[in-house]
C-alpha cells in the first residue's frame, strides 16, 4: 500500500465560473445554511426551539411575579400599588423582548459574554426595583443561570454565576431601607447558595446533554459518510463498467475527470501522464482535466508557473513532489495554498498512476474550500487509480498493437508493391535482351549496323539489371549496418559536374534544361565520393523522371556553416505534405504512376545520413520540388579525430 505523505503547497487555477445560479455538485449536496457560513468567531449557538422554550420561560416567570404581586395588593386594596405592577411588568415584558432581539442579531463570542453580563445586571437592578430580597423576579437568576449553562463551559458558568452571585449581594447592600437581620442575611445567603447549587446540576444536566448530542451528531456523521461512500463507490462503479467497454485511450481518460466531480464531490479533477528527459527529470506528457459547473480555470495562474514548478491542466506542483509522487510512489495530500484560487484556498488529492514502458502518471482531485480529504476518500482514489491503471496500459498496448498493425499492413503491401514492381523492373530488360538475342540467332546474316544496335541494347538492359541488383544490395547493407565508407575530402563541384555530364544524354532526350550553379572557392567535404556520387545520381534521376518535357532542373551546391548544401531543384508536380516524409521510406513510390523501385530515395538518405548529414525535401503541389542534403566540411572533421575514420550504421 502506497504511503500517505503531506505535500508542499498547493496551487490550483480555478475560480468561481460566472453564472446566476450555482449549477454544479455543492448546490445539489450542500445545504444553503451549512456550517462553512458559519463564522470562525461565532459563539455558542442555541437551537431556535430552545430558544422558544426560554423566552417563555421568561414570560412565564414575568406572569407568576405579576400574580404575587397582584395578590400581595389585593389584601391592602392600594390600587396605585396594583398599576406599580403592571406597569413595572409590563416593563420587565419589553426588556425581554429586547433582549433575545439582541442576543439573537449578537452571535460572536465577545458580545454574547458582555450581553450575559449586561442582562443579569439588569435583572438584579429589576429584582432591586421589583422589592428587593422579597422580590418574585428573583426567579429570572436562576433562569439566567441555565442559559447560561447553555452557552458556557462548566468553568464559564460557574464564573458567570460567581459575577449574577455578587450583583445580587451588591443589590442587597445598597437597597435603602433594607435591615440586615438573621432572616435578610438567610435569605441572601441561600439564594446565592441556591445559585451556585443550581449551577452545578445545569451543568451536570447540560454536559450530559452534550455528551448525547455529540454522539447523536457523530452518528449523523458517520451515517453522512457512509452515505457518501456508498455514493461515490456507485457512481465509481458505473464509471467502471463504461471504462471497461472501451479501449480508446483518450475516450477513457476524458471520460474518467469529467465524471469524479460528481462522484466524489470534488471541483476539479485531473489526470496526466508523465515521461523522463534526457536529464533524468520528469515531463508532464497529456493532461486530461474535468471541472466541477460552478468553476472555470484561472487563466492567471496557470499560464506562467514560477521556476521548479510544473503545469498539469489547472494545477501546479513542486517538481520535488512530482519525483516523490512518480519514483516513491506515494500519495500525497495538500493543504491550501496561499494563492489558490480566488475561493481562498484548495485541498489537493494525488495518487499515481503505474504505468508501463518507464512512463508515470498521476490522478488528481481538487476541492476550494471543502473539507479536507481523509483515508477513506485516499482509499477510493487509490482503488480507482489502480484499475485506471490497468486499463490505461491495456489502451495504450492496445493502440501499440493496432499501430503495429497497421504498419505491417502497409509494409506488406508496400512489399507486394515492390516485388510487382521489381518484377516488372526485372521483366523489361529481359524481354528486351531475350529479343536482341532471338533475332541475332535466327538471322545470321544480320548487317553489322543492325548487330551493333542490338547488342548496345543488350549492354544498356545488362546496366539496368546491374542498377537494379546494386539497389537492393546497398538496402540490405544499409539495413544491417554493414555498408562501410571510404571517407576523405573530396570537392563535391567535381563530383555534381561528373553526375551532370553522365545525366545530360537523358535530360536532352526530354528537351530538359540542366543546369549547374556552384558557390566560388567552395571548400571540401568529408565523405565517399562513390556514394556522393550515388545519391546525386539518385536525387537527379528522380527529378529527370518528375520533370515534363522543356522543364527545368537545377544543382546548386554552397556552404553553410560547417556544411555542404548540394539543392537539386525540378518544375514537377510537387509532393503533397502528407508524403514528404513516405517517400524516403523503402519501397514507397508514391501514386503518380511513374513507376521506379521506391529504392532511390531510400537509400540517398541513408547515405547522407551515413556521412553525418541531413537530405530532406521542401514542396508544395504545383510548384515543384527541391531536395537538400548537407555534408560535413573536412576541416570541421580533422578537428574532431574521432569522425575521421570509415562509418558504419550501427
Amino acid at each position: 500500500m502506497a504511503s500517505f505523505t503531506s505535500g508542499n503547497k498547493i496551487l490550483v487555477g480555478l475560480r468561481p465560473a460566472r453564472r446566476l445560479q450555482p449549477s454544479g455538485w455543492r448546490s445539489r449536496v450542500l445545504p444553503a445554511n451549512s456550517a462553512a457560513s458559519v463564522p470562525e468567531d461565532a459563539g455558542p449557538v442555541i437551537s431556535v426551539s430552545l430558544e422558544r422554550v426560554l423566552f417563555l420561560l421568561r414570560w412565564l416567570v414575568t406572569g407568576i411575579a405579576l400574580v404575587i404581586q397582584l395578590y400581595a395588593a389585593s389584601g391592602s386594596g392600594d390600587f396605585n400599588y396594583i398599576s406599580r405592577a403592571l406597569q413595572f411588568t409590563a416593563l420587565a415584558a419589553t426588556y425581554n423582548g429586547l433582549f433575545f432581539s439582541f442576543r439573537y442579531n449578537f452571535t460572536r463570542r465577545q458580545a454574547r459574554i458582555w450581553l450575559a453580563v449586561a442582562d443579569a445586571a439588569a435583572i438584579t437592578v429589576l429584582i432591586g426595583l421589583g422589592g428587593g430580597i422579597y422580590s418574585p423576579y428573583i426567579f429570572l437568576l436562576y433562569l439566567i443561570i441555565v442559559e447560561a449553562s447553555l452557552l458556557f463551559s462548566p468553568g464559564g458558568v460557574l464564573t458567570y454565576t460567581a459575577v449574577v452571585a455578587m450583583f445580587y449581594a451588591t443589590l442587597s447592600l445598597v437597597l435603602p431601607g433594607q435591615q440586615w437581620n438573621e432572616l435578610n442575611i438567610t435569605i441572601v445567603l441561600s439564594v446565592v447558595l441556591g445559585m451556585f447549587i443550581w449551577a452545578s446540576i445545569c451543568g451536570a444536566i447540560n454536559r450530559a446533554f452534550e455528551q448525547e448530542r455529540t454522539l447523536v451528531r457523530r452518528e449523523k456523521d458517520l451515517a453522512a459518510e457512509l452515505n457518501r461512500q456508498v455514493v461515490a463507490l456507485s457512481a465509481l462503479n458505473r464509471l467502471s463498467e463504461r471504462l471497461t467497454a472501451t479501449l480508446d485511450l483518450e475516450e477513457l481518460m476524458q471520460s474518467t475527470v469529467k465524471a469524479l466531480p460528481e462522484a466524489l464531490a470534488v471541483d476539479a479533477c485531473v489526470a496526466f501522464f508523465a515521461s523522463r528527459e534526457a536529464s533524468n527529470d520528469w515531463r508532464v506528457g497529456p493532461v486530461w482535466c474535468g471541472i466541477d459547473e460552478d468553476f472555470e480555470p484561472d487563466q492567471t495562474i496557470t499560464e506562467a508557473p514560477a521556476p521548479g514548478k510544473l503545469r498539469a491542466g489547472p494545477l501546479i506542483l513542486d517538481r520535488a513532489d512530482l519525483e516523490t509522487l512518480l519514483d516513491a510512489g506515494a500519495i500525497l495530500r495538500f493543504a491550501p495554498g496561499s494563492q489558490a484560487g480566488a475561493a481562498g484556498g484548495a485541498y489537493g488529492l494525488l495518487v499515481p498512476l503505474n504505468l508501463s514502458d518507464g512512463h508515470g502518471g498521476a490522478l488528481a482531485v481538487l476541492r476550494q474550500d471543502g473539507p479536507v480529504f481523509n483515508d477513506s476518500d485516499k482509499e477510493i482514489l487509490a482503488a480507482l487509480a489502480r484499475q485506471l491503471s490497468l486499463l490505461a496500459n491495456n489502451a495504450r498496448l492496445y493502440e501499440q498493437e493496432r499501430r503495429n498493425v497497421a504498419r505491417l499492413q502497409e509494409l506488406e503491401e508496400m512489399k507486394s508493391d515492390f516485388l510487382s514492381t521489381v518484377s516488372h523492373e526485372l521483366r523489361t530488360p529481359l524481354t528486351s535482351i531475350k529479343a536482341s538475342i532471338i533475332l541475332m540467332q535466327t538471322q545470321p546474316d544480320t548487317p553489322p549496323s543492325t548487330a551493333q544496335r542490338l547488342l548496345r541494347n543488350m549492354d544498356r538492359n545488362t546496366e539496368r539489371l546491374s542498377s537494379l541488383v546494386n539497389d537492393l544490395l546497398d538496402m540490405t547493407k544499409l539495413q544491417n549496418g554493414r555498408l562501410k565508407l571510404a571517407l576523405q575530402p573530396v570537392q563535391l563541384a567535381d563530383i555534381a559536374a561528373d553526375v551532370i555530364a553522365t545525366m545530360r544524354p537523358l535530360t536532352d532526350s526530354k528537351h530538359q534544361i540542366l543546369e549547374l550553379q556552384v558557390e566560388p572557392n567552395l571548400p571540401a567535404v568529408f565523405a565517399d565520393r562513390r556514394r556522393v556520387e550515388q545519391v546525386l545520381n539518385n536525387l537527379l534521376s528522380n527529378a529527370y523522371r518528375y520533370t515534363p518535357k522543356s522543364g527545368v532542373i537545377r544543382l546548386s551546391i554552397a556552404r553553410s556553416g560547417s556544411q555542404v548544401v548540394a539543392s537539386i531543384c525540378d518544375n514537377g508536380p510537387g509532393i503533397p505534405a502528407a508524403e514528404q516524409e513516405l517517400i524516403f521510406e523503402r519501397f514507397y513510390s508514391g501514386h503518380t504512376g511513374k513507376g521506379g523501385t521506391g529504392l532511390g530515395l531510400a537509400i540517398a538518405r541513408s547515405l547522407v545520413e551515413l556521412h553525418n548529414g541531413l537530405l530532406w525535401v521542401e514542396s508544395q503541389p504545383g510548384e515543384g520540388s527541391t531536395f537538400r542534403f548537407s555534408l560535413p566540411l573536412a576541416s570541421s572533421v580533422v578537428a574532431h579525430p574521432k569522425l575521421n575514420q570509415p562509418l558504419s550504421k550501427n
